[in-house]
């Protein structure tokens, strides 16, 4: 029976989704085969040696340490897209209030004096909105900084609404371009957009090379006036410059997930408690996307939506299948194919792909290997991990 440990809380109805007769899930599982979780914060001390996977039920993974999971053979998993259309709806709600200064408005009608009625109450609200005249997002330039699922979204509506979009992604991948529409006006550079856009929406991980990307620089090519609205993490902008710009007007308001100090009381600084995916159907989303990665994985070995693995899946034949990791290795297959031809065993389906430093093998087989010929595979250089799947 595999054993997943839980942290944060996980929606039941995607811990539903593990067959009870084969999956031992909670909170206070120990030597667990797989960790789920949320935001909790992993420690390298929490990757014991018989872990095998990692599913974040979310986009975002700065709180797990990838690389040494990738060095001791660990997949990590995320769940790109769940939480999409949840993040993209308070993308929306932000726009909306930086144009309109909606809860400048209730906080208007909310502080009228109690001693005022009738007429006198009518035009004291006459002459009070006269305050809170807005601008329509239509017509407006909306930049987005990565269009990647949730970026793609917010495109999508932004159009709907009459506004231009421009895009930036020097990442942009195929599977994902697709969904981008092609009235975005894709830019290279990154200074042109932020120089072109009335908002900026933000829609990128929390890379090293993304850490502080937003800064003075980038912020000094804005019209006065901008809009900027960081939705992706709080990493990417250099918070300081950030309080600069609103303080030369070279930024107008800055709406943002990721509550800090430095912003408490600040009049065009508006911050919510990290609620992009705090919605019933996002989380749900998210968990039964997790877990089904999860059972696929230790069902199948399948890798798909792995941060740090290739993603690779196998039909299964009615063999036994073998996954096989393998770091910094050239010709580590052909070595595997020759122990297994040295063994008699027949290799019946084989996929095989490469990331980076890390090559991921499936291998059906005409039969069970014996636990002597798996040790044999486990002795070949640069093999970090051998795991036996059954049949199927």
């Amino acid at each position: 029976m595999y054993r997943v440990k839980t942290f944060n809380r996980i929606a039941p109805s995607g811990l539903s989704l593990f067959p009870t007769e084969l999956f031992s899930v909670g909170p206070e599982l120990r030597n667990p085969h797989a960790l789920l979780l949320r935001s909790h914060p992993l420690s390298v001390d929490s990757l014991h040696s018989g872990l095998l996977a990692i599913a974040r039920a979310g986009a975002g993974i700065n709180n797990i340490p990838v690389d040494e999971c990738t060095k001791r053979g660990i997949v990590v998993f995320n769940t790109p897209g769940a939480n999409a259309n949840s993040v993209k709806e308070l993308v929306v709600a932000a726009m909306l209030l930086s144009s309109r200064d909606v809860l400048g408005g209730v906080k208007f009608v909310n502080e009228i004096p109690k001693n005022l009625q009738g007429p006198a109450f009518k035009q004291y609200i006459e002459d009070g909105k006269k305050k809170y005249v807005g601008r329509e997002l239509k017509g407006r330039v909306l930049g987005i900084v990565g269009l990647g699922a949730i970026g793609a979204t917010v495109a999508n509506i932004a159009l709907a609404m009459g506004m231009q979009v421009l895009g930036y992604d020097p990442y942009l991948l195929p599977p994902t371009s697709p969904r981008v529409p092609l009235q975005v006006k894709k830019l290279d550079c990154l200074q042109a957009l932020f120089a072109q856009s009335d908002i900026i929406s933000l829609h990128l991980p929390a890379t090293k090379d993304n850490h502080g990307l937003i800064d003075r620089t980038l912020l000094s090519e804005c019209e006065r006036g901008t809009v900027l609205l960081n939705f992706a993490r709080s990493e990417v902008v250099n918070h300081n410059d950030v309080l600069e710009a609103l303080q030369t007007g070279l930024l107008a308001k800055y709406f943002n997930d990721f509550p800090m100090h430095e912003y408490s009381g600040h009049a065009s600084i508006y911050s919510t408690p990290h609620l992009g995916a705090s919605t019933v159907e996002a989380e749900e989303n998210s968990a039964a996307m997790a877990v089904t990665q999860l059972i696929n994985f230790f069902h199948h070995g399948d890798t798909v939506n792995s941060v740090n693995f290739p993603n690779v899946q196998l039909e299964r034949t009615r063999g036994f299948r073998v996954s096989l990791t393998t770091l910094q290795a050239t010709n580590c297959l052909s070595i595997v194919l020759s122990t297994l031809g040295v063994a008699e065993l027949g290799v019946e389906g084989l996929n095989s792909s490469r990331r980076d430093a890390v090559a991921y093998h499936l291998i059906d087989l005409d039969r069970e290997p014996s636990g002597e010929q798996l040790d044999k595979l486990r002795a070949i250089k640069r093999v970090i991990d051998v795991r036996p799947i059954g049949f199927a």
